[in-house]
């Protein structure tokens, strides 16, 4: 499925489509419009937090949702500060109030859907850490009983093949 959305109904946008576009330079030089970062990090992360629309009744639970993930994860969102510094930005209530009317297509889900999706992948993640730590456990275990195994001489290897010892 591909993801589609739309912020036409967003009020902010109807008076000031400014606010959620800036320009950037494409490959050739030309200036193309992009959506801004607070914008399409909404659009997104509709997917992960199973609501396709912001209004002003789910404003907090679109809050909750998104705590849950940035305290799990981390947040993805980042933007500049007065230095053009990079640091990880949490959506507020708002950037969600400016976006009021934005709608997508992802899927919606409950909120005890969003915790299973989230345990499933924590534990899907411990899982794999588990393998590997042991898999590399494994390994070196094997990598030190190498050294320590003494290589048969060719005298030896002789003797064994012979039949004197058979």
């Amino acid at each position: 499925m591909s993801l589609n959305w739309n912020i036409k109904n967003v009020l902010g946008f109807k008076k000031n489509p400014d606010d959620y576009y800036l320009p950037i330079k494409n490959k050739k030089g030309g200036k193309v419009w992009d959506i801004q970062p607070i914008t399409k990090y909404l659009v997104f992360k509709s997917m992960a937090i199973g609501l396709d629309k912001i209004t002003k009744q789910n404003i907090d639970e679109w809050l909750i949702r998104i705590s849950l993930i940035d305290e799990l994860y981390g947040t993805t969102l980042m933007m500049k500060d007065d230095k053009g510094i990079a640091k990880p930005y949490h959506i507020t209530s708002n950037d969600l109030e400016r976006h009021i009317g934005l709608w997508t297509n992802a899927n919606t889900f409950t909120r005890k859907k969003l915790v299973s999706n989230c345990v499933s992948g924590i534990l899907r993640d411990i899982h794999y850490k588990v393998y590997q730590d042991v898999e590399k456990e494994r390994l070196e275990k094997e990598r030190e009983l190498s050294e320590k195994v003494v290589p048969i001489s060719s005298k030896v290897k002789k003797a064994v093949n012979s039949e004197i010892i058979s």
